[in-house]
């Protein structure tokens, strides 16, 4: 069974304030968004939080495409 939280209550749970890579990203955004734009991208895994968390700060950055695909996907 597989649940999803609400950002705070991950942040909560793990004790933390802010995600980790959080600072990297922000003061990067610029730049990953430039590189972001002319890419495509495969993401494995994406229902599991670590495939679910880069999927969705890519696709923040308007990735030239994005293909997202979890074995649980027929």
């Amino acid at each position: 069974m597989l649940f999803f939280f609400d950002d705070e209550i991950i942040l909560k749970i793990i004790g933390r304030e802010n995600f980790l890579f959080l600072q990297d990203l922000e003061k990067n955004a610029k730049t990953i968004e430039e590189i972001t734009n002319f890419f495509s991208f495969l993401i494995v895994g994406s229902g599991v939080s670590i495939g679910k968390n880069v999927y969705k700060e890519i696709f923040k950055r308007n990735p030239e495409k994005l293909h997202v695909i979890d074995v649980y996907e027929k």
